[in-house]
């Protein structure tokens, strides 16, 4: 697997770089990368990377999510999918990110019939 993220010291930030690798790695990549720990000039510290991205970044992301579940959802893609829209919940509501209700919406279709379902509401559990 690729590495997302560059930890050297005059890198662009986390969320630059999450910005310019949204559409060069898959949705998995991205969500492994986003969970590894964050350095700083002292070393790794103890705040995942996806702590330190920005609102808008993530709203890209979403975007890219609802792209790819309109495009079929294979059980790759929606897992993959359902693992960033879960990471970005984390941060973020459906309020203050719109598009993640889409995303939303989509994952709770494909997953409706399953033994691990999404709840029918976005904001149900937070």
């Amino acid at each position: 697997m690729s590495r997302v993220f560059s930890h050297l010291l005059f890198d662009f930030s986390y969320d630059t770089q999450f910005g310019r690798a949204l559409h060069r790695y898959d949705t998995g990549t991205l969500v492994d990368g986003l969970q590894c720990k964050a350095h700083t000039l002292t070393g790794e510290s103890s705040v995942c990377i996806s702590s330190l991205i920005s609102r808008g970044s993530y709203a890209d992301f979403a975007l890219t999510l609802s792209k790819q579940l309109t495009n079929g959802n294979t059980r790759k893609v929606a897992e993959d999918c359902r693992r960033a829209y879960t990471l970005i919940r984390q941060y973020f509501t459906t309020a203050e990110i719109p598009e993640l209700e889409i995303v939303h919406q989509r994952l709770y279709e494909h997953y409706k019939s399953t033994r691990n379902p999404l709840p029918m509401s976005p904001d149900a559990g937070t």
